[in-house]
């Protein structure tokens, strides 16, 4: 985007071809659009996948891309996913490759991040807590309470607790 939409473009096609390059025969590489690529390893062993990931981000990082005048360097971040009983289909590998892809990003870029199921779970009953809190308040059903703090040895008010309790309306 810096040095405008044709210089852009003609970055993306040296990265895809690199891609291509350094991808195995048996590979797929596919752009998704922007600035996204997909690289589909037939072969399902995951050390594997984390070499050839490590291959894709070299040959993108350790040689500027020139164009015309213009020397730009590049780096590249992965997601990693294999398909595992949590993803089904390419859908879900596809969903799961991007997730981990920017969880990459998220990271600081120019490097990878392997999916973890586990941690997927995690976010999702998370989220999903969340929107049930919300939609809770939003239909009135968190009732504020105060109940006093007593000191057992002399009887004395020494605080009061707030509470709010969940008043499930369904």
């Amino acid at each position: 985007d810096t040095h405008g939409h044709a210089v852009g473009d003609r970055v993306l096609v040296e990265v895809g071809q690199r891609l291509r390059g350094t991808a195995r025969k048996d590979d797929h590489v596919i752009r998704m659009g922007g600035e996204e690529f997909l690289v589909i390893c037939q072969n399902g062993d995951l050390r594997a996948a984390l070499q050839a990931a490590e291959r894709l981000r070299l040959s993108v990082r350790d040689a500027p891309i020139r164009v015309g005048e213009r020397v730009i360097n590049t780096s590249i971040s992965v997601g990693i996913s294999s398909r595992e009983p949590s993803t089904p289909n390419e859908d879900n590998l596809i969903a799961t490759a991007d997730q981990a892809l920017y969880a990459a990003k998220q990271g600081g870029r120019n490097g990878y991040h392997l999916f973890n199921p586990e941690r997927d779970r995690q976010l999702r009953a998370h989220r999903d807590a969340q929107i049930r809190v919300e939609s809770a308040l939003w239909a009135g059903e968190l009732e504020l309470h105060y109940q006093p703090k007593i000191d057992a040895l002399t009887d004395a008010l020494i605080g009061v607790e707030a509470l709010v309790r969940w008043a499930h309306l369904a």
